[in-house]
């Protein structure tokens, strides 16, 4: 599970399930309903999306 309020952007699995999601990071705010869950807040958005956790990843600081 990835802690709350880690920054995540979709894995190469994720892309693949959810293309609508693709070039998007956003934060988790929690757990899911079901075991493996997570809740994101994607960036721009005021909902939080439910996604299995294989289909994100922490996202990595771009340098400066």
């Amino acid at each position: 599970q990835l802690p709350h309020s880690t920054r995540v952007r979709l894995t190469a699995l994720g892309t693949a399930r959810c293309p609508n999601l693709v070039g998007r990071e956003g934060v988790v705010v929690g757990s899911g309903r079901n075991p493996g869950t997570v809740r994101i807040l994607f960036d721009g958005s005021r909902t939080a999306v439910s996604l299995h956790s294989t289909y994100v990843e922490a996202a990595t600081a771009a340098p400066r």
